[in-house]
């Protein structure tokens, strides 16, 4: 056992050969690239012929720290812009993520931009819609014990270890994407892409056998100060709080 804060595990699995992804962000991401690659498949080949499925990759890292690959656009990055975590109660954190998801797309000419804006337009109400949906039969988790699962798909909340329904807070059409390829001379690129920041919540579950922190850590202070040096022999018992 471990324990938890979202499906992030400490003490971590050991590692192997290859780094191991944020599971909340290879959850989220798969599950939003199979959606948008069921929902718009058709009308993507119809404007991009030969040009593959509206999701192409899924990577779970910024486009500032992942590698960029111009042969699989389109792309979606998944990442965690920010985390604000919150005590609730003694042994409960909840953790508040800014989760953006950054859909971009191959760079094209002027007339193929123009027809293709309609559906970049789409893909941002296309990524609301399908996480105010949380399931898709296309998306089934590896692993997934629910027996719904392999006719109705796996259910996001749960895969993803959130405790509350993703809230999309907004959706913005013309952020500003510069790629350094250095294959074209450390020259800038700047892509179209359409950006979704939502709004996401996990919670810590703690592992009373790796010593029940906090319960076991405020249990011992409470037992030490249950009477203070100096306080009279039937002194009320009182405890401190621990912040942190």
């Amino acid at each position: 056992m471990a324990d938890k804060i979202g499906l992030i595990e400490f003490p971590p699995a050991p590692p192997g050969n290859k780094p191991v992804p944020d599971p909340m962000l290879v959850a989220v991401g798969n599950y939003v690239g199979t959606f948008l690659n069921a929902l718009l498949a058709d009308e993507w080949s119809r404007l991009a012929p030969g040009e593959g499925t509206p999701v192409k990759k899924v990577t779970a890292a910024s486009t500032r720290r992942a590698v960029f690959n111009t042969n699989a656009l389109p792309t979606l990055f998944v990442w965690r812009k920010r985390v604000d975590p919150e005590r609730i109660s003694d042994d409960l954190y909840e953790y508040t993520t800014i989760l953006d998801l950054l859909w971009v797309p191959p760079r094209v000419d002027e007339d193929k931009r123009e027809i293709r804006d309609p559906f970049s337009s789409k893909i941002g109400i296309a990524i609301d819609y399908c996480l105010r949906k949380g399931r898709h039969p296309k998306w089934i988790d590896p692993g997934d014990p629910d027996p719904k699962a392999a006719t109705l798909g796996s259910v996001l909340m749960k895969r993803a270890g959130f405790t509350r329904v993703v809230r999309v807070v907004s959706i913005d059409y013309d952020p500003k994407v510069y790629v350094e390829l250095p294959d074209k001379q450390q020259q800038q690129f700047e892509y179209a892409a359409v950006l979704v920041t939502v709004h996401t919540h996990e919670q810590t579950v703690f592992d009373a056998a790796l010593g029940g922190f906090p319960s076991k850590l405020e249990a011992t202070i409470d037992q030490k100060l249950a009477q203070a040096p100096g306080d009279p022999p039937n002194a009320p018992a009182y405890s401190i709080l621990l912040d942190r």
